[in-house]
């Protein structure tokens, strides 16, 4: 779904190079999600019980809202 969206309105002539495009930062993201809850929970694990995993799992949830909001507003809707 996010690959048809995302290259949908691209010509046929430059096809591959927005799918290498596409492609480099589903990656970017993705490395940059898991360092970024993989950073809240190191920190937030000063004691021994999992309040540290809750917290970047928070952290992950908020971000998939923003990027849920993010992604409804910038996909066009069809027919419009």
């Amino acid at each position: 779904m996010a690959s048809a969206a995302a290259l949908g309105q691209v010509e046929p002539a430059e096809a591959g190079v927005a799918s290498g495009l596409l492609s480099t930062f589903h990656e970017f993201g993705a490395s940059i999600g898991v360092a970024t809850v993989s950073s809240v929970a190191a920190a937030s694990l000063a004691g021994s019980d999992a309040t540290g995993f809750q917290a970047a799992f928070l952290v992950a949830a908020i971000a998939a809202l923003a990027a849920a909001v993010v992604a409804g507003l910038a996909i066009p809707r069809a027919g419009r």
